[in-house]
């Protein structure tokens, strides 16, 4: 896959109060960058909507298969802006039928931890997502954070890493940069150690899983 982003988003930035993060299944690699010219196409034709939305980025799975949409905000009350961003999905739409849009959370990023500089768009992005029976996302990032102190080595190609929770804390999204793909592979091929039985083995734990993705589109206000 080959993208032309000029800057990527900054996941750490004080101003953002909440991320509005939804998934949409678009069939195969060629409708996926298919739809990503159309959600440009889209914002290059209007204003952009508020200062209440502060940036736009659009990352497509390595599956080929889904797009992941990440934009930041400074409140989570702005019904306005979002009937702006559903007339642009509206657009794309119309442009590209069959988009099959999986819902979407609302996060507020909690913790996050950086490994090492960022000077360039990271090679891949990973999300890891976690699901609870009881509202424990919190406790979790926490039980992540103290198994990755009982557990120093450096990782590989990880840049760095971002924890966020839903508003109800019942969902858990970790939204990590790396430097390539292969880095995460490589990851996630060693086994065991306290990171992976406090991440997979807590209790209330209804749903984990991870994707990879590179991001296609960016947009700051």
């Amino acid at each position: 896959m080959t993208t032309t982003v000029a800057s990527f988003p900054e996941l750490t930035r004080t101003d953002a109060t909440v991320a509005m993060v939804t998934t949409w299944r678009v069939g195969d690699r060629d409708r996926q960058l298919t739809v990503t010219e159309a959600v440009a196409g889209a914002w290059r034709t209007r204003h952009w909507p508020s200062a209440d939305l502060l940036s736009y980025s659009v990352f497509g799975s390595t599956r080929g298969d889904t797009l992941l949409h990440y934009s930041q905000w400074t409140t989570t009350d702005s019904a306005a802006v979002r009937e702006q961003l559903r007339e642009r999905w509206s657009e794309v739409n119309a442009s590209v039928p069959g988009i099959e849009r999986l819902g979407g959370h609302q996060y507020w990023r909690y913790r996050s931890t950086q490994r090492r500089p960022r000077t360039s768009t990271p090679g891949c992005y990973v999300t890891v997502r976690a699901e609870f029976s009881r509202p424990d996302a919190r406790r979790w990032a926490d039980g992540v954070f103290e198994a990755s102190a009982l557990d120093p080595r450096p990782v590989p190609g990880l840049i760095g890493a971002h924890f966020h929770l839903s508003l109800d804390g019942r969902h858990m999204l970790n939204l990590a940069e790396w430097s390539d793909e292969q880095a995460h592979r490589r990851q996630v091929d060693e086994s065991g150690g306290p990171v992976r039985t406090a991440t997979q083995l807590f209790p209330g734990l209804t749903r984990f899983s991870f994707e990879r993705f590179e991001l296609l589109h960016h947009l700051d206000g």
